[in-house]
């Protein structure tokens, strides 16, 4: 275990090295979707909230009413559609249209690289963002049934890693998750947030997903 005064200065510190190494790292671009395959395009938005001594992670229950990932925890965002400019134009909309994130409240940080959900052609461009200032954020019930937030500090913890078993056509295979409250946080969504945690935070949480990554251009 850290010293308290050890941990206090790294948590006040946290927020500033992120958004630092997030710039210097990773860059924020604007891809368009991939020619010949416009419709199998998604971003999503990872909105890091709160402030040095309390950062948090927002994220979103996905409704029983689409047709895709039913129930499961999910970053806010959705499909590219033809009056989108780029993909990060996607993920700010359907961030706005799902849980009511206004652009205007969002310092925009970086983009991750983009891969594709297990079972499932769609490349998925993450844009990360930090907000600036809290809004009330309202859930859209077609789309999302809850939104909540997981502590930074919780995510950093290795030891809160395991695997699980889960059958895909036939097949059963060992993927990373990571419980929070009632929340299981796996597939594409913590392939994501560990992401960020490595090139963010230099986190060095090494865990094995069956993805498939793509170049951002």
């Amino acid at each position: 275990m850290y010293p308290e005064k050890i941990m206090g200065d790294y948590k006040a510190q946290m927020l500033k090295t992120l958004k630092q190494n997030l710039k210097a790292r990773c860059h924020l671009v604007k891809p368009q979707p991939i020619d010949g395959e416009k419709s199998l395009n998604a971003a999503v938005l990872v909105v890091l909230c709160g402030d040095d001594d309390d950062l948090e992670l927002l994220l979103t229950v996905r409704s029983e009413h689409v047709n895709r990932h039913r129930g499961e925890v999910a970053f806010p965002g959705g499909m590219w559609q033809g009056g989108d400019d780029s993909l990060l134009d996607t993920a700010l909309r359907e961030a706005e249209e799902e849980v009511g994130v206004r652009e205007s409240s969002l310092e925009l940080l970086a983009t991750l690289q983009s891969s594709s959900p297990l079972q499932n052609h769609i490349t998925v461009a993450p844009f990360i963002a930090y907000m600036t200032r809290e809004q009330k954020l309202i859930a859209q019930p077609s789309e999302i049934s809850q939104i909540f937030r997981v502590p930074i500090q919780y995510l950093m913890n290795k030891r809160n890693y395991c695997y699980f078993k889960k059958n895909f056509d036939g097949k059963s295979l060992s993927l990373p998750h990571i419980d929070y409250n009632e929340h299981r946080i796996w597939g594409f969504t913590l392939k994501v947030l560990v992401d960020l945690l490595n090139i963010g935070l230099d986190a060095e949480i090494h865990l094995c997903f069956p993805f498939k990554t793509h170049n951002t251009n």
